[in-house]
């Protein structure tokens, strides 16, 4: 670049008067006078001046000087790690929804209830049920007492009898031997009159032949003593005296044929009493025997009788028992049935399992039919640190790391009246998201009609999270809280670029490209 030389020019007024300027027109040659006499007039030669200098300045400001690239981010508060999340266990429909998002909530609090109508008129039916189970499970438990009774009646009545049966038994049987024991005493007495009349008999028998035999001697000297007699040899005492002895004989013969004949009668009398008494004993015993056996089979039929008669009220009993039983199972069926009823009743309430904040309520209105594992809150718990989840386009995301600063401005409160909030990137997902289509979206708006809309997302983006260095705003000396929910947007300083470079990109671009019409 050649370099312009200018004589020294002091800038003046317009109203000063220039003094005249002598010239030499001689030593001037004629260029040098034409190109004293074409020179701009001063104040535009100062404006050039100026603009000189300025282009100086600014090329090596823009040369050095570097400026902030920032990408835009746009979410909400979320609290740091997992939320509490309820989900619907049943379907149904909504009957009512006692908060929003954004409200505190404590353990216990109602947040939804679902349609109860038909699960109640269920459990209303299941309950006359089970109070009708119940009347008949006590009926047949009465029923069952009065068998247990009436069974333990039957079988006292049973023993009595048997008692009373075995008795008779007994009697008969100690009736029984009492006349046999009868009979063998009266039999060894008869048995020994008989013999005592048979020995009386045979010692008749034996007097009867002595005095035969005496009577023959007798008899045999009584003609002898005669024949002496006449012949005078012995006396007549002699003679009457053996007529005598032989009278006696005869009459002892006598004697003891009577007697044979009485021993006799008697030893007949004694077997025709032994006879009768044998018969009649016999026959006797024989009644007893047959009344003893008839006892015995009177026992057997009542103890057979009686076995019916219990076993007929046992098995009643057992029916009666498995009736209860069945009852009792059916009973049992129907409590658990209530119980799952009432625990339906419960799960159509939702209530607060913690502390903390409405976090997000993808119910609109009562109405909405919900289904099972369907969302129906988020809940934050209290004293959490807040994160803010936000999107970022992927055409931003190119330098992006963690740690880089983040500059917050909440939509609920303008950064020109409240300021900002500081924080710091602590997360990037590891890939790229892709915002759903418009069909799905559409289709989800009609289930959820306060989510975010999809189509605000950009088609391709990266999912970030930023740490929040303070959780409140300040409103001059206040402290405004933050609380899940809110929405923000994140500026983060994804890199910084020299001025020069961008106003040469657009060249560059030129360059690679070429002009594409």
């Amino acid at each position: 670049m050649s370099k312009v030389l200018t004589p020294k020019i002091e800038i003046l007024d317009n109203e000063t008067q220039l003094p005249p300027v002598a010239t030499a027109d001689g030593n001037w040659s004629e260029s040098t006078r034409e190109g004293v006499e074409n020179l701009p007039r001063v104040s535009l030669r100062a404006l050039l001046y100026v603009l000189i200098g300025l282009i100086m300045v600014m090329i090596p400001w823009i040369t050095f000087s570097k400026v902030d690239e920032i990408g835009a981010a746009k979410g909400k508060l979320e609290p740091q790690g997992k939320v509490v999340r309820l989900d619907s266990p049943v379907s149904g429909a909504v009957m009512s929804i006692d908060v929003r998002e954004g409200d505190k909530v404590t353990p216990g609090q109602k947040l939804v209830e679902l349609d109860t109508e038909l699960v109640n008129a269920e459990l209303n039916q299941q309950l006359q049920k089970l109070q009708g189970q119940q009347n008949q499970l006590n009926q047949l438990q009465l029923l069952k007492n009065q068998q247990s009774i009436s069974l333990q009646t039957q079988k006292q009545q049973n023993q009595a009898q048997q008692f009373e049966k075995e008795a008779l038994i007994a009697q008969a049987k100690e009736n029984l031997f009492s006349l046999k024991a009868n009979y063998e005493n009266q039999l060894a007495e008869k048995q020994a009159q008989i013999q005592q009349a048979e020995g009386a008999i045979k010692a008749s028998q034996s007097a009867h032949k002595m005095a035969q035999i005496k009577w023959h001697k007798a008899i045999e000297k009584v003609p002898r003593y005669q024949y002496a007699f006449k012949e005078g040899g012995i006396s007549q005492d002699r003679l009457a005296e053996a007529e005598q002895t032989a009278q006696e004989s005869k009459e002892s013969i006598n004697q003891t044929q009577a007697e044979i004949a009485q021993s006799q009668s008697r030893y007949q009398e004694q077997n025709q009493g032994f006879d009768k008494l044998r018969q009649q004993t016999a026959g006797e015993i024989e009644q007893a025997a047959l009344r003893y056996q008839e006892q015995q089979r009177g026992l057997k039929s009542l103890v057979e009788a009686n076995n019916l008669a219990s076993l007929k009220i046992e098995e009643e009993l057992k029916n009666t028992g498995s009736q209860v039983v069945n009852l009792k199972g059916e009973i049992a069926q129907t409590e658990t049935l209530i119980k799952g009823l009432n625990y339906q009743l419960q799960q159509r309430k939702i209530y607060a399992p913690v502390r903390g904040t409405i976090f997000e309520l993808p119910i609109a209105k009562p109405g909405a039919v919900v289904q099972p594992g369907q969302t129906i809150a988020q809940i934050a718990p209290e004293n959490v640190p807040l994160i803010l989840r936000a999107r970022m386009s992927s055409n931003q995301s190119g330098f992006l790391e963690v740690g880089l600063p983040v500059k917050l401005k909440f939509d609920a409160y303008p950064f020109q009246d409240y300021g900002i909030v500081p924080g710091r990137l602590s997360w990037i997902s590891p890939d790229s998201r892709v915002r759903p289509s418009s069909s799905s979206s559409s289709s989800s708006s009609s289930s959820s009609a306060n989510e975010s809309p999809e189509s605000n997302l950009p088609a391709e983006f990266y999912e970030v999270e930023v740490e929040l260095a303070q959780n409140y705003i300040k409103d001059g000396d206040r402290r405004v809280m933050l609380t899940p929910g809110q929405t923000a947007t994140a500026e983060i300083v994804i890199r910084q670029r020299r001025l020069a470079d961008i106003f040469l990109a657009p060249f560059k671009s030129l360059k690679n490209g070429g002009i594409q019409l």
